[in-house]
């Protein structure tokens, strides 16, 4: 049994079910979730998702549910839209500009070698589809749980109790059941904050966004004290939902927040406010209110070692390899015991967690980090000279230089 029906969660149920129980390892899989129901809250935003997460991803569906994903992950628009990176400073110069890696869609995409291209995903359109003909039992919190030699009892805010011989923790960073395993664990708090938000700007207002910085669909813009601007958009028309506006053509931006510019400011003044009411005015029924947020990560040097028992936690940096490093010890579980198999997929998962956030970590904090005016200046420059080295660079070797900066083996 395990809780949450996030898309780590959901994609381990759909594992369990193609490689195991279809392979003769049965597994009866019970899904809790904490919500009431599927549309209890907002399911996030656009999210990007490297290929080696999209290559783990495939290895968990069975094929019906692979032939849904261009739902979430629409194919690329030729001369429309460009899937790259671009970095731009304050002034709205461009500092560096990503390799392109050409493929039609998320089929095509998915048989690329390198580890590092990604690809956009609407975050709550995946989940759909990863719930659909799935038995979840809504409005279970589980706020504790207790182990015993036969196995282990899940124990649920309304008092209700559950017993199954393991328990997967995929419930998120704050989960209850990662705090009780290992309650020395440390969140690890960046110090940086952010602001979240989708909107719906017109065509007109996302051409001239266009205009200005080009039509790469993630653009990042760094400023001169630490703050940064990030926006991801997919050139994609989507109909609006208020009828005296039918006529009209909009797209959906994930932006977060920084220094902003006219255009961004207009795109600014298009979020809802925070208020149930504010939300009818909006063209979509779906939008995230602006929040604002701590970026943090579990520390994983904070803990040294832990008991192997049969609760088990997905990581939080890469939960898609997670997933697949334990479908494959799973399905050792009645030659090897649960014991050793859990305990080889915690050595495995925690030394690639650790190592991707660390690397993550740091990286973030280059590209925050408050600069002078001379410094500003050496800043852009290492970033030009670093376009111009990998303008010249063959993609593989390019993939293999962000692959050791971001610890990705």
């Amino acid at each position: 049994m395990f809780f949450q029906t996030g898309p780590g969660g959901l994609s381990l149920y759909h594992s369990i079910q193609k490689n195991l129980n279809q392979a003769g390892t049965k597994f009866k899989v019970k899904i809790f979730e904490r919500e009431s129901s599927p549309h209890d809250r907002y399911q996030g935003c656009i999210m990007n998702i490297y290929k080696f997460g999209v290559s783990s991803l495939f290895y968990s569906l069975p094929t019906e549910v692979q032939a849904r994903l261009p739902d979430a992950m629409p194919d690329p628009i030729p001369n429309i839209e460009r899937h790259g990176l671009d970095v731009f400073d304050h002034t709205g110069k461009k500092l560096l500009e990503m390799p392109v890696y050409k493929y039609k869609n998320v089929f095509e995409f998915v048989q690329l070698k390198q580890k590092l291209p990604w690809f956009f995903i609407y975050r709550n359109t995946l989940r759909e589809i990863l719930l659909n003909d799935v038995d979840v039992q809504w409005g279970k919190k589980c706020i504790r749980y207790e182990e015993t030699d036969e196995g282990v009892c899940a124990i649920f805010e309304d008092g209700s109790r559950e017993f199954g011989n393991l328990l997967v923790g995929a419930d998120g960073i704050n989960s209850p059941i990662r705090m009780q395993k290992m309650p020395n664990l440390q969140v690890k708090d960046s110090g940086v904050s952010y602001v979240v938000t989708d909107v719906y700007p017109t065509k007109k207002l996302a051409n001239q966004l266009i205009s200005i910085c080009g039509n790469c669909i993630a653009q990042e813009s760094i400023g001169q004290k630490g703050d940064n601007h990030i926006t991801l958009m997919r050139l994609i028309p989507i109909k609006s939902e208020l009828e005296n506006r039918e006529d009209q053509i909009y797209y959906r931006f994930t932006l977060m927040y920084c220094e902003l510019t006219d255009t961004l400011l207009e795109l600014w003044s298009l979020v809802p406010t925070d208020t149930p009411e504010s939300m009818a005015k909006t063209p979509f029924k779906m939008s995230i209110y602006p929040k604002i947020r701590q970026m943090i990560d579990i520390d994983p040097l904070s803990v040294t070692s832990w008991e192997t028992s049969r609760v088990i936690l997905l990581g939080n940096s890469v939960t898609f390899q997670d997933i697949e490093s334990l479908t494959n010890e799973l399905l050792r579980y009645e030659s090897d015991g649960w014991k050793v198999c859990i305990q080889r997929y915690e050595q495995e998962m925690r030394a690639r967690s650790s190592k991707i956030s660390l690397k993550s970590t740091s990286m973030l904090l280059l590209t925050i980090k408050e600069y002078g005016y001379f410094g500003i200046i050496v800043r852009n420059l290492i970033y030009k000279v670093f376009n111009v080295l990998i303008s010249c660079l063959p993609y593989d070797l390019v993939d293999r230089l962000f692959c050791n900066l971001y610890g990705v083996e």
